[in-house]
């Protein structure tokens, strides 16, 4: 993402990025897209490595839960996939959410890529 795309979406008044602190150290953060405040969308989320394994996961998570249900919307929802931390689904399930739509995307190898290869 260059300069010009990441100032256009942190300054953007529907989205909301939360950063959680840790003793003053960015522990983790959270994205809501509230572009259509009736289907709020959690965009991100996310533990830095030297945070994960602290049980910080599960409160973020409610946190952001409970932020996002406080404007009301009609729907909230969040996106996984299997490239996500392993306990993502599960957590996301433990917190209240239910699976609704399972797509198969194929995603290719960089290294397969010419632009990759070394001659």
């Amino acid at each position: 993402m260059d300069d010009n795309t990441l100032a256009t979406l942190v300054t953007n008044s529907n989205v909301r990025i939360y950063v959680l602190y840790v003793d003053g150290v960015p522990a983790g953060y959270v994205e809501l897209n509230l572009q259509v405040p009736s289907d709020v969308e959690l965009t991100y989320f996310a533990l830095f490595p030297e945070f994960i394994g602290r049980r910080l996961g599960p409160w973020l998570l409610q946190w952001a839960i409970n932020t996002a249900w406080s404007g009301e919307p009609e729907r909230f929802r969040v996106n996984t996939c299997s490239l996500d931390h392993p306990k993502a689904l599960l957590i996301y399930q433990q917190q209240g959410f239910t699976p609704y739509r399972q797509e198969p995307v194929r995603i290719l190898d960089p290294r397969q890529l010419p632009s990759w290869r070394t001659t």
